[in-house]
């Protein structure tokens, strides 16, 4: 049982860093492509292109965050089950909270970032309607 949270653990971790990384890091210096399916889903991002620059690049730094706690998270998973491995502590004790309250840190953090960077996605609109 515990190989298995280790190695769900350990997936689900790194995909979670190298997608929230890549795309707070692209938004962040404005390379993510128009309409790209890695990109916030927010429809007021999606308006314009203009919109989903200034929408990534709000949602970057949250988004970076992100990608912060999941490397974190993987670490702990990590460590837990080499500990585990090793005989020194039972890995399902601590695997558990360390899963659940990552992911839920990970998706809310990604549901901010989105939030952010359709309100600054509403700014650039309102702008241009003045």
């Amino acid at each position: 049982m515990t190989a298995v949270l280790v190695l769900s653990g350990l997936a689900l971790f790194g995909a979670a860093a190298w997608v929230l990384g890549g795309v707070g890091l692209k938004g962040w210096k404005g390379t993510l492509p128009f309409g790209s399916r890695a990109g916030l889903r927010d429809r007021r991002v999606r308006a314009c292109p203009e919109a989903w620059a200034v929408g990534h690049r709000a949602a970057a730094p949250i988004l970076l965050l992100g990608a912060a706690v999941a490397l974190v998270h993987l670490a702990g998973v990590l460590l837990t089950g080499v500990g585990a491995l090793i005989g020194v502590a039972d890995g399902t004790t601590v695997l558990h909270p360390l899963l659940g309250s990552g992911a839920v840190v990970v998706v809310a953090l990604w549901l901010v970032a989105g939030a952010a960077g359709g309100s600054a996605a509403d700014r650039v609109a309102h702008e241009e309607e003045s």
